[in-house]
């Protein structure tokens, strides 16, 4: 009787690492992707140009309801950076990262 609880024990045992195993992979998956998007990212910043487009990007912000002439001349000049910066960073993600930075900041 004994053997057989232990051995009941062991079968558990093994099917609980295997579950752990299975979620780990997961997050392993989803922690390599993050730093593929990190790296890809960081090799973006090491450029100037995109630098600069990005500071320029947060000191004139978008306007949703652009009314006068000065906030339509703005919000060209905005799509402007974000045509010069979809050159510069051919990567989708990475400028969505850029582009969720560029929103919080202003």
């Amino acid at each position: 009787m004994a053997t057989l609880a232990l051995i009941l024990a062991s079968i558990i045992c093994v099917a609980i690492c295997f579950v752990l195993l299975y979620s780990a992979k997961g997050s392993l998956e989803k922690t390599r992707c993050h730093m593929k998007n990190m790296k890809n990212l960081e090799e973006a910043l090491k450029n100037q140009e995109v630098i600069q487009i990005i500071q320029k990007m947060i000191r004139d912000p978008y306007m949703e309801n652009a009314s006068t002439r000065n906030q339509k001349r703005k919000n060209q000049k905005h799509a402007l950076l974000m045509a010069r910066l979809r050159v510069l960073v051919p990567d989708k993600q990475t400028r969505k990262k850029i582009y969720g930075f560029v929103k919080k900041r202003t």
